[in-house]
């Protein structure tokens, strides 16, 4: 009923078709249902935008406002009562909109800095729309890979967003009461400033750890070239299986490899080379600028994290150890 009114409120019972209404109350008793079982009393407000709001914020979705498109929405950015935000408008129509009253659930709960803010979502359409905070207009992807930049990124800025996109993992994995894996880890998931700070995007394909598990079983899904081939094989996703999304991510970032396909074979001979070697998969201007003991260290702790073995990878926690260790040599 609390649904029900809202609509009316905002609309009027005769101004809008009837499905439209439908649409709304169907995913607000999703969302609402996914915000009760996950929340644990400690949900953020999400704000209910309308479809009106968000098509006047960006211009009806202007061209000129878009910034980015993934296989599953696109991303403009707007601007509401004076403040920027991201509208993350779905392009799927078999998208499932649980999915996204998911993803709002997920994300109500988690504040860090690594991680993209939410502030509400659009309910009027078949597949909800995401409204977050606003950081910038530049994925990891485009950054390394976008045609008319060179793709180069200094050894410092390497290890500014290998470390802030360690720290997104590491609380979503241990800080938060029910650990979340993300499952689709990649450079396009992860937006930069100009500052090269991080900010980790989209968790529709997240899941939450059982209570007490270590691993769960799940059907393969994600991105070809970062799925852990643990989880292609066995069936099972763990903490281990972002890990691995994670060294696949800073690989591309040493090599600037972007191909599916060559990214994945890369990673997996990187995986399996000799000490003698590992130095050799980075960019020689790399190589030129950083010290030779950091760039070592972190190609075997990418390495590591990229071994087909869940047992010989390490945790996020311990990534983010090391890290800080490699930054001291």
């Amino acid at each position: 009923m609390a649904l029900r009114r809202c609509y009316n409120s905002w609309f009027g019972s005769s101004l809008k078709p009837k499905w439209d209404a439908e649409v709304f109350l169907n995913n607000g008793a999703e969302l609402l249902e996914e915000l009760i079982t996950s929340s644990e009393g400690k949900s953020s407000p999400i704000r209910i935008f309308s479809a009106k709001e968000l098509e006047k914020a960006t211009k009806n979705y202007a061209d000129d406002l878009f910034f980015h498109e993934d296989s599953e929405y696109k991303m403009y950015k707007g601007t509401i009562d004076g403040r920027a935000i991201i509208v993350s408008k779905s392009i799927r129509s078999d998208f499932i909109s649980s999915s996204r009253a998911y993803e709002v659930a997920v994300l109500s709960r988690i504040n860090h800095v690594n991680i993209l803010k939410i502030l509400g979502c659009c309910l009027e359409i078949k597949i909800p729309t995401l409204v977050y905070e606003f950081f910038s207009h530049e994925t990891l992807y485009d950054r390394i890979h976008k045609s008319g930049t060179s793709g180069y990124i200094s050894w410092e800025n390497c290890l500014k967003i290998a470390t802030g996109v360690a720290y997104g993992l590491t609380y979503l994995h241990i800080d938060m009461a029910t650990p979340i894996i993300h499952r689709d880890i990649k450079s396009r998931k992860i937006l930069l400033d100009e500052h090269y700070n991080v900010k980790i995007v989209g968790f529709d394909l997240s899941l939450p750890m059982p209570l007490g598990e270590t691993e769960t079983e799940c059907p393969v899904i994600g991105t070809y070239g970062y799925v852990d081939p643990c989880y292609i094989t066995k069936g099972l996703v763990s903490e281990k299986s972002d890990v691995y999304s994670y060294g696949v991510v800073v690989f591309e970032i040493l090599t600037g490899k972007n191909k599916d396909r060559e990214l994945w074979e890369s990673a997996s001979e990187f995986a399996e080379c000799t000490e003698e070697k590992l130095v050799g998969f980075a960019e020689a201007i790399l190589l030129e600028e950083g010290k030779k003991d950091q760039l070592k260290a972190f190609a075997q702790l990418v390495r590591r994290c990229l071994s087909g073995s869940w047992e010989e990878r390490p945790t996020m926690k311990e990534v983010v150890q090391e890290l800080r260790r490699i930054k001291g040599l």
